[in-house]
């Protein structure tokens, strides 16, 4: 892999993809830290003691294949794996219409994920066909306009919107005019304006994706059998990671820094 192709097409589209990133036994080393797990969607966090070894196999692989620099380039050097996500779903077809998943906010119907730009990094355990529940994902839809973002930065002078990285009109126009989830979009306006990519493939395939940039899980055109099963793991940088989660995660670990400086 060209490195710097790679890294640039990963600016451009908010996604890129690898056919044979891990071995088998390197997929089976991953999987192994979920065996016995029986919940559809079971995570282990930044700050649970299990973590921290768990996230240092991912990223000790990362640099070995030279994945890692891909993680640098889009945040900086400082940034952080936060969430080891184990995810097994049977293979769903929707029969209601796109206004009615954009309304219940359903993961089947195109949104971000209202907190800037943040990567999930998805290794499939299972195959996943074109017609199945794989990725649907807009490509360059991960960026604010330069209007977005010469409007936030004014807003910062006055303390308002600090490290807000999402398309801030039409987040307001959603929310306050049309009344409506305003980090979901109707697939119509999604498809007339941005090029959509699907995600799937065998046992092994991976991706990393923004998920600032309109995605969902893509509907399968007629009712299948099996399901779908995937590692995900979350990356925010430093900065980011440390203003929405870190404190919300120590409080959970009863370890909040503003209890602590209180004591």
């Amino acid at each position: 892999m060209n490195i710097l192709n790679a890294q640039q097409q990963f600016k451009n589209n908010g996604l890129i993809s690898f056919e044979n990133l891990f071995t088998e036994e390197e997929l089976k080393n991953l999987a192994s830290d979920f065996s016995g797990i029986k919940q559809e969607n079971f995570s282990v966090r930044w700050g649970d003691k299990s973590f921290e070894p768990l996230k240092e196999k991912l990223l000790n692989y990362l640099k070995k294949k030279n994945i890692y620099n891909l993680f640098e380039e889009y945040f900086g050097k400082d940034f952080v794996c936060y969430v080891a996500q184990y995810t097994q779903i049977k293979f769903e077809n929707n029969s209601i219409s796109d206004e009615e998943l954009v309304n219940k906010g359903a993961e089947t119907a195109f949104h971000h994920d209202n907190i800037g730009n943040r990567l999930k990094f998805n290794i499939l355990l299972t195959d996943i066909n074109e017609d199945a529940n794989g990725l649907d994902y807009a490509l360059n839809s991960q960026y604010p306009s330069k209007l977005d973002k010469t409007l936030v930065k004014i807003l910062n002078f006055f303390g308002l919107f600090k490290n807000y990285e999402k398309d801030l009109l039409r987040n307001l126009k959603r929310k306050y005019i049309d009344r409506k989830k305003n980090n979901f979009c109707e697939e119509n306006k999604i498809l007339k304006k941005y090029k959509v990519i699907k995600m799937y493939g065998k046992r092994g395939f991976s991706y990393i994706f923004d998920t600032n940039g309109f995605h969902r899980r893509a509907i399968p055109k007629k009712n299948l059998e099996g399901e779908r099963k995937l590692l995900t793991y979350y990356f925010l940088s430093k900065k980011k990671f440390d203003f929405f989660i870190k404190e919300a995660y120590l409080k959970r670990l009863g370890k909040s820094d503003n209890v602590q400086k209180k004591n």
